[in-house]
């Protein structure tokens, strides 16, 4: 993705390639070097020049370290880049002399298949190592997880390929050799099978008090369910440059295809310019600490036994992990069990669908487990746009499914999402089933200027909410999302707790079994403003001269150090809520030195962000066509049935630019379309959590400003008063004090974490292979003289168009 990030950029100086090539060159030479430690896989050492023409060739470093050297053998593949580039004879003969290959990729269609045709050539290398060796005894090579398309088996997969040779006196395969055509090499092919996820994770133990993922020899994901696969429906699709998801009535209808941009980092995915399914360490997903690190370890060293257990003493000998390497793969299993976590059970008789769902239009019902049923509920297309339409979609289909009604891994789920429907049938309803005005609201018996929305979220991974509101709908995904982290844990309180989310207050407590499990959330989520008018009004009422809150600031701050209401929003340099790091740094960061704050960074490296790469796309013209252009469009359009050429979307461009907006589909012609554009990316993310110390005193000096304050619990809730004397004009905060969220870029995101060769063996060379340099193959003056052939061919065709 970096490197991707990179290329995209307009070259702004002079290409001089000499010392980044020296510099590549002796890093791949150097085995001692930190840059890689020992995380090198022992296969070829290959550099790879994308370029449209280099301004200053590097001669000497060429001749001295590649031609002339007597290191390990490094190849050099050239690719010649860009519209009407055309061959670059310099670029031929560098990968000529170093035994590689060049290809021109001069169009969009060029790309996916160009980028890897420098294979052809190693593979040709691999197979003449491999002409006498019988099949059964050719090595297996495993894929990372990937993402299908086809519909029998969409979704993760896992591919295992052996490779086919082809004899060198096989004369049905080489007498259709042909110069002129992409030419036949020695590995004629491959056997291989795919394997899709569920396949594996069906013989995966659960149980809320274990986990169990499967990781590859080198430490790298292959399921975890933390995990965070693309949408499955999104990729069982037609790999195209068009998107019409109107006329799809199933997921894979042969009308959906997918809008080719450069603004959205799915499309890449989809056309196999990126890994469809990002990779992501181990380490990343289960944190780097003691016992993760020796876990990891032993993997690498293959010496997971499945009986030992690996654990940290001093903590706690009640939760270990295990492992177990599957014999002849690179997969192995890892179980994390705690004893402490309880696992639940209904051993009731099959619970039908009609008691898991309302009649009231205005309560939905959703679930979070993507898995549920062995991935049974997984290829769902949702065309609605909702935030949450695929746990809307997943939940109807999980109520009804044969796998999922008798499966006794959902038994538990489906209790769960039985005990809410009295719930889910006590709200009002509206006949129409709509959101047109406040009027769904009537029955409910308290003040709903503020209301966002009443919710359930249960352990079993079910939720549902009230009322089916646009807006209440949105806020589910972000409240969902936390539930989801917070369902397993044991720091439980029966108080009314307060988190914010998009300027909303979600207001929740936990229902608890006697072992301090939360079985159930129940809350309501309220828009912030609630809070601070209730709050002002509170602290009106009390104006006696004792008051604290007439002579100093009185923040009511929640759990997470989030200042939720104050009496001092009236001034213009102070917001009505927010991070109590932004409204009182100083304040923060004595509480922070106290300990009466606690922090925690951590970093998640599969969140969603806007892209930074965006198409500036023009705006759509309210003007209607004039005679002018409507005769244009008529003779573009004849010209385009006659030529086979969309001459329609050339004379737009020079009519109005305004009017050549993309479109999604005219007239059977496939445009581009606006679309909101995002890429994975990697957030450092800030928790702060106030502790619990009623009526403790503080007092802080800096920059010359001295001030005291006080903490106050609030009776049965996780809130606090912190009444403090005002903010002193003087003080400057020096520290970059964060709360949300910060995106990190580039080499930030970049983690040298020790890997372990893969079992594979590579080919780096063979003795039967032809040294093109030695055999005078790479003569200069040919490449010169074809150059020199495209460049009188073009002035001709120039002069005489």
């Amino acid at each position: 993705q970096i490197f991707f990030e990179k290329s995209a950029k307009e070259e702004t100086e002079k290409a001089d390639l000499g010392p980044p090539l020296k510099f590549t060159i002796e890093m791949l030479r150097n085995h001692s070097s930190v840059l890689f430690g020992d995380s090198r896989s022992g296969s070829h050492k290959l550099v790879i020049l994308l370029t449209d023409g280099i301004d200053e060739w590097p001669h000497s470093v060429i001749q001295e370290t590649l031609i002339h050297s007597t290191g390990e053998k490094i190849r050099v593949f050239g690719m010649a880049m860009g519209f009407a580039t055309g061959p670059l004879p310099l670029l031929d003969h560098l990968a000529c002399t170093t035994n590689a290959t060049t290809s021109l990729v001069d169009s969009i269609s060029d790309v996916k298949a160009q980028s890897r045709s420098y294979l052809d050539h190693l593979s040709d290398v691999h197979s003449l190592t491999l002409l006498d060796v019988p099949i059964e005894d050719r090595p297996i090579s495993w894929s990372s997880l990937y993402m299908d398309a086809q519909p029998q088996v969409a979704g993760p997969v896992i591919s295992l390929s052996t490779p086919l040779t082809v004899p060198l006196d096989n004369d049905e395969w080489w007498k259709t050799y042909n110069e002129s055509e992409r030419r036949k090499n020695l590995m004629g092919g491959v056997a291989g099978v795919d394997i899709n996820i569920k396949e594996l994770t069906a013989h995966l133990p659960h149980g809320d008090g274990l986990r169990s993922f499967i990781v590859g020899s080198d430490g790298m994901v292959v399921y975890h369910k933390d995990h965070k696969l693309p949408k499955t429906e999104v990729h069982a699709v037609r790999r195209s440059a068009c998107y019409e998801s109107s006329h799809v009535k199933k997921k894979s209808g042969h009308a959906l295809r997918v809008q080719y941009g450069h603004s959205d980092e799915r499309v890449y995915r989809l056309v196999g310019l990126l890994d469809s399914i990002p990779t992501i360490d181990m380490y990343e997903l289960e944190g780097n600490g003691t016992i993760v690190q020796k876990l990891r370890r032993v993997i690498m060293e293959g010496k997971c036994d499945g009986k030992t257990k690996i654990m940290d003493k001093k903590k706690s000998e009640n939760e270990y992990y295990l492992c177990k390497s599957f014999a002849n793969t690179p997969l192995t299993l890892v179980i994390f069990s705690s004893p402490s976590l309880t696992s639940y059970e209904y051993i009731g008789p099959p619970i039908p669908s009609h008691e898991l769902k309302t009649m009231n239009p205005m309560v939905q019902y959703l679930t979070t487990k993507r898995t549920a049923c062995n991935w049974a509920i997984d290829k769902l297309h949702d065309d609605t746009h909702s935030k949450i339409g695929l746990e809307k979609l997943r939940y109807s289909e999980w109520i009804d499914h044969p796998e999922c009604i008798h499966n006794p891994a959902e038994s538990f789920s489906r209790a769960m999402a039985r005990t809410i429907k009295k719930w889910a049938d006590s709200w009002p309803t509206n006949p129409t089933g709509t959101c047109v005005d406040s009027g769904i609201l009537a029955g409910i018996p308290f003040d709903v200027t503020y209301y966002l929305n009443s919710f359930v979220y249960t352990r079993g991974q079910v939720a549902a909410f009230y009322p089916l509101c646009p807006e209440s709908e949105t806020s589910m995904k972000s409240l969902t999302e936390k539930m989801e982290k917070e369902r397993l844990w044991k720091k439980n309180t029966s108080e009314i707790q307060f988190s914010v989310r998009d300027n909303h207050a979600i207001i929740y407590k936990p229902i608890l079994d006697d072992q301090n499990n939360r079985l159930a959330i129940v809350g309501i989520q309220w828009r912030l403003d609630h809070l601070t008018e209730r709050f002002t009004n509170w602290t009106k009422r009390h104006e006696n001269d004792e008051d604290p809150c007439k002579t100093h600031s009185c923040l009511l701050v929640s759990r997470s150090a989030y200042v939720i209401a104050s009496n001092i929003q009236g001034e213009k340099a102070l917001p009505n809520h927010a991070p109590l790091s932004q409204f009182d740094p100083q304040t923060f960061k004595q509480l922070r030195n106290n300990k009466e704050i606690q922090s925690e960074v951590s970093i998640d490296y599969q969140a969603e962000c806007e892209a930074q790469m965006k198409t500036m796309w023009a705006s759509p013209s309210t003007q209607p066509l004039s005679a002018l252009r409507t005769v244009v469009y008529f003779l573009s359009t004849l010209l385009s049935t006659i030529l086979s050429f969309n001459f329609t979307m050339l004379f737009s461009a020079f009519i109005s630019p305004s009017e050549s907006q993309p479109k999604i589909m005219k007239n059977g012609t496939c445009y581009f379309q606006e679309i909101v554009p995002h890429e994975r990316c990697a957030y450092i993310q800030y928790q702060h959590t106030v502790t619990r110390n009623n009526h403790k005193q503080f007092e802080m000096y800096d920059q010359g400003c001295t001030r005291y304050g006080r903490l106050h619990n609030v009776n049965n809730t996780r809130l606090t008063l912190l009444i403090v004397q005002p903010v002193c004009a003087a003080y400057t905060e020096k520290e970059e004090l964060h709360y949300n969220p910060r995106r990190i870029l580039g080499c930030e995101t970049i983690a040298n974490y020790p890997r372990r060769r893969p079992n594979y063996t590579f080919t780096l060379s063979s003795p039967q292979e032809v040294n093109l340099a030695s055999a005078n193959k790479c003569d200069r003056s040919s490449a010169s003289e074809l150059h020199s052939n495209i460049f009188i061919i073009v002035i001709s065709a120039f002069l005489f168009r």
